[in-house]
């Protein structure tokens, strides 16, 4: 084949270590299927050089290294992000003529992401996996309820530092970014949508969240949901959109006569309030699990539950990667917001119980309900895999993108 394209994909969201939450795995899951016959792809990965962590040597990521300068006694971020896009900038301008196009996992707007996309003109691609006006509000109310209040200068600057500056530079530096960068990614049409009309934005491309199903085994059903019925939430981190506090209101309504059982893997019970007895609930909390360990866990499992409350971030449509995850494991799923994935999709509605996106308690005799019925399709699991596979996977998302790459690279739009 003809020469391929040549593309770097920056990810400063922390190490990639081979102990790795979802959104980490998934950055390396994209770096490798960007490289194809096609086309070449090197990650990037930012790290303390101080760090006591081991550097791993990982296929197609390159590790460049910052030493960490004295602290000061405030402010210390900016100074961090400053030395991270020095050394980005100058190992990218010493191998600048070696790349066609730059996708950067949208690190937050700042004068120094501005400068970074002025060096390299037509070739920065900015990619946004979440609405980050909303998000950050939410984490400043978080920020602030969160820490306990005091005179003392300290209290004011790390509200000012971790809660209204980013807000700030958002608002300043997004559209002088937008006006410089090539055109943009959007895991969500919502997401595209906005920056359509708030930013007059350029092309943007939607390309949702995907997994490798290839790592999930054909699912089969070891149990009788006539005796009980297994829920389970993955959560990565704690955060308000999950929906757990609305879920748990909605587990003390309920009156049915099937025995559920709730799963909340990679949370603690003490951050929640359960001190209610009812014959047919049970409540787990799982701290963390390995993965053998998960994967012991999920046999006995029925109904994977995905995000409840995301508007609390102003959002409406998403991909979470958990959700991807229940799919390629096989599992029916309830979701609380509009998945692009399955907004246009018939092939798996029968196995998706959609609830509003809103704190409304769920009615989970509907839910036995549902679940009752879908079960009697036979081999139900793999139909769901098998979607999972042909609309899901990182392969087909990534391939995707590439064609749009080269289509660009060749001067052509894919509209």
């Amino acid at each position: 084949m003809g020469n391929k394209i040549k593309i770097i994909y920056i990810y400063l969201g922390g190490d990639l270590t081979r102990n790795l939450p979802g959104v980490q795995n998934k950055i390396i899951s994209k770096i490798k299927y960007l490289n194809s016959n096609k086309s070449i792809c090197q990650g990037i990965s930012v790290i303390n050089k101080d760090s006591k962590n081991e550097i791993i040597e990982l296929p197609n990521i390159k590790f460049l290294e910052i030493t960490s300068s004295t602290k000061r006694k405030y402010f210390n971020s900016i100074k961090s992000n400053k030395s991270v896009f020095t050394v980005l900038s100058e190992y990218l301008q010493s191998i600048r003529n070696e790349f066609d196009f730059i996708i950067f996992r949208y690190p937050l707007a700042s004068k120094f992401l501005l400068e970074f996309c002025e060096q390299f003109p037509q070739k920065v691609i900015l990619e946004h996996n979440t609405l980050e006006v909303p998000e950050l509000k939410l984490n400043f109310k978080n920020l602030v309820s969160g820490t306990k209040f005091s005179f003392k200068p300290g209290y004011f600057i790390n509200i000012l530092e971790n809660g209204i500056f980013p807000i700030f530079r958002e608002y300043y530096y997004r559209k002088k970014i937008e006006r410089k960068n090539f055109f943009k990614i959007a895991v969500s049409h919502e997401i595209a949508k906005l920056y359509s009309k708030s930013y007059s934005t350029k092309e943007i491309l939607v390309i949702s969240n995907a997994i490798d199903t290839y790592l999930f085994g054909k699912r089969k059903l070891f149990y009788n949901p006539k005796d009980v019925i297994n829920l389970f939430m993955l959560v990565g981190f704690k955060a308000d959109w999950h929906g757990i506090e609305r879920l748990i209101k909605s587990i003390q309504k309920y009156e049915g006569q099937q025995k559920l059982i709730f799963n909340f893997i990679g949370v603690t019970k003490t951050d929640f309030q359960t001190d209610f007895n009812k014959e047919n609930i049970e409540i787990n909390f799982f701290d963390s699990l390995s993965s053998n360990e998960l994967d012991f866990q999920l046999i006995n499992f029925h109904i994977g539950i995905g995000t409840l409350e995301a508007y609390k971030k102003n959002m409406f449509e998403a991909s979470p990667l958990k959700v991807r995850e229940y799919f390629a494991r096989g599992f029916p799923v309830i979701i609380g917001y509009e998945d692009t994935d399955l907004m246009d999709s018939i092939l798996i509605n029968d196995f998706v119980f959609r609830v509003e996106n809103n704190s409304s308690l769920i009615d989970f005799n509907e839910v036995v309900k549902w679940y009752m019925a879908l079960s009697k399709i036979e081999n139900f699991p793999s139909k769901i895999q098998d979607f999972a596979r042909e609309k899901l996977d990182t392969s087909v998302k990534m391939n995707k993108l590439i064609d749009v790459l080269i289509e660009k690279s060749n001067g052509s739009s894919y509209n």
